[in-house]
């Protein structure tokens, strides 16, 4: 099938099988390539619209209780030096966030569930809550109960 033909299928939302994802993937010639960024913008603007949403990242604990072989802050790393900030450190990093105009800002740490850790997340998620600005929060903290996430 002709690249042209499947680009045009793919930007007016017929998904392309595997050959066609193989073929736009390797565009014959830089007119091709051009043509192909071109249309993955529209359909990209369509969707999302011109608009960039910035999204900060606060790394606010390397303490994890999990030992999964493929991470470098599993818990049986010694050589990690290990820390977790305070929730004044985390919630001016988020307020910087919104003052610099992010959309959003993703709070992530290794992975506990105990009791203390549960209260420390949910003291600063209604902290940063409390702040000024519109600033939506994604928590990255590992795998946690219904009720965990409810609170």
């Amino acid at each position: 099938m002709d690249f042209y033909r499947i680009l045009e299928k793919a930007e007016a939302g017929v998904f392309p099988d595997e050959a066609e994802i193989a073929m736009l993937l390797d565009p014959p010639d830089q007119t091709a390539q051009q043509a192909l960024f071109e249309a993955a913008y529209r359909v990209k603007s369509g969707i999302c619209g011109r608009v960039v949403n910035l999204r900060g990242l606060i790394e606010f604990s390397n303490v994890c209780t999990r030992d999964c072989l493929y991470c470098g802050i599993r818990k049986s790393n010694h050589r990690v030096s290990r820390y977790t900030m305070s929730a004044d450190e985390i919630v001016a990093a988020a307020s910087l966030a919104g003052e610099f105009g992010y959309g959003s800002v993703v709070l992530q740490s290794g992975e506990r569930s105990d009791e203390k850790f549960v209260d420390f997340v949910e003291e600063v998620l209604y902290r940063i809550g409390q702040l000024p600005c519109d600033l939506g929060v994604t928590l990255s903290c590992g795998e946690e109960t219904l009720e965990t996430y409810l609170r």
